[in-house]
């Protein structure tokens, strides 16, 4: 009696990555409560007509990724609210299916074989976050998504087979916040600040480097995480997103994300078209070496910026300094408010000694200084990191981070104990901007005229 009275109070089931065969009528309605579901990574998976019976109006998400469907299933759950199905063998979508899914807000269509927009999504009004990425669709118009719900918020667009992308395809989301998107190298036209012209409310920007569709796949691994890994490249053109780039952003952009093992490197003018004062950049499983020396000193309307180096940038050795400015929020420079190199083994010479003094400015003005960063800034100073976390975790956190990151030409030792010990370099290593040489070289002019007189 108590096991039945507990399963009837069951909110959450997770029987993902196992070997389901069959789920029969009403294979879950002695569950009358259950709000989250998972089957994702059942690859022989057998769903009959009403499985999901009993879920109706209970049921808010649902996974269905990677469990080899190719046709969708019926589902009458009038509640849902999010449906994932990706990684499936789906040609086609039903427009019916929308009748029944009256409240879904999210939508993962991704890594299927549709070869255009299915017109469903036109049929569900409340939908905020739709994913399309990695399907064999050739072409986005100025009318492909009139129709679809207008308080669409994040829109997943990366690894299509794309011949055909009209500028004014998203002139209809006026609420768009999150847009991902690839290179496209084989769109001659194809630039990102023309195409989100019009995307006003645009927060953050997910860039992927070419990749053919039928080279990613779904693994899992032995932490119990799945994700995407590409087993061999493919012959697409490389690209840096210096064409794709090329342009004013909309001033509300303040996240930038590059991805993919295809990304191999990256031009020193990529983020020259960011106005928001505010920006978090952060590179995702590339094949990046190193950053080029004056990417960040293209920055004319960044204030204060974050970095985030994911630790599956495994061949990143170089970072460069970020730096323009001694302290935060000052007019047309550039201050680093925060890194994570978590897990990061870096070629550690001068070219990364600027961290140190980063270090040591950074305990100075933002964590033991707070009282004077807001008077002298009139805001308090958590407001200037894209983290949003309280001032004293994000000083604690860059201590941790450092002390987790590695030297790889210093025998993997710890990338904080080397900066101590073994580099003896300046605030202005690695990354010396035009301005501060021609300022040396011309103090050095005047002083040597001077002695000479």
């Amino acid at each position: 009696m108590l096991g039945m009275c507990v399963l009837q109070s069951l909110v959450w089931l997770d029987l993902s990555h196992n070997q389901l065969i069959r789920l029969d009528d009403a294979a879950f309605a002695t569950l009358p409560r259950l709000n989250y579901l998972d089957l994702s990574h059942n690859k022989e998976l057998e769903i009959t007509g009403k499985a999901f019976y009993g879920l109706e109006n209970t049921l808010l998400e649902l996974k269905l990724q990677n469990i080899s469907l190719d046709v969708v299933p019926d589902l009458s759950l009038n509640r849902l609210s999010s449906l994932n199905l990706a990684f499936n063998e789906l040609p086609t979508i039903s427009q019916q299916l929308a009748e029944n899914l009256t409240s879904l807000r999210k939508l993962d269509l991704s890594y299927n074989d549709l070869t255009m927009i299915p017109e469903m999504i036109k049929f569900l009004p409340d939908l905020r976050s739709l994913s399309l990425s990695g399907n064999p669709i050739t072409t986005l118009t100025n009318g492909t998504f009139v129709g679809v719900s207008e308080d669409i918020e994040e829109l997943c667009l990366a690894n299509l087979d794309l011949n055909e992308f009209e500028f004014g395809t998203f002139n209809h989301l006026y609420l768009l916040r999150s847009l991902e998107l690839s290179a496209y190298p084989g769109i001659p036209q194809f630039n990102v600040p023309r195409i989100v012209e019009h995307s006003l409310n645009l927060r953050t920007l997910r860039m992927h480097g070419p990749q053919k569709r039928e080279e990613t796949s779904y693994a899992m691994f032995s932490d119990g995480l799945s994700a995407l890994v590409s087993p061999k490249f493919s012959n697409l053109p490389a690209s840096d997103f210096a064409r794709e780039l090329s342009g004013q952003l909309p001033s509300k952009v303040r996240t930038i994300i590059f991805e993919g093992h295809m990304l191999n490197r990256i031009a020193e003018d990529v983020l020259k078209g960011v106005t928001s004062p505010v920006l978090h950049v952060a590179f995702k499983n590339t094949s990046i070496t190193s950053l080029p020396d004056r990417i960040f000193n293209n920055l004319e309307h960044v204030r204060n910026i974050t970095l985030d180096f994911d630790h599956t940038n495994s061949q990143l050795r170089k970072i460069s300094n970020p730096n323009t400015a001694h302290y935060p929020n000052i007019a047309e420079k550039t201050y680093l408010t925060d890194i994570d190199i978590d897990g990061m083994s870096l070629g550690c010479d001068c070219e990364l000694g600027w961290i140190e003094f980063w270090q040591r400015k950074t305990r100075q003005y933002v964590c033991t200084s707070q009282t004077w960063a807001e008077r002298s800034f009139n805001q308090p100073i958590k407001a200037l990191n894209q983290r949003e976390s309280a001032v004293d975790q994000l000083c604690n956190e860059h201590h941790d981070e450092l002390r987790s990151a590695t030297c790889s030409n210093k025998n993997n030792a710890i990338l904080i104990e080397v900066l101590k010990t073994d580099l003896e370099c300046g605030w202005g290593s690695g990354a010396m901007s035009l301005t501060t040489r021609i300022s040396i070289l011309v103090i050095f002019g005047i002083t040597f005229t001077g002695l000479l007189i």
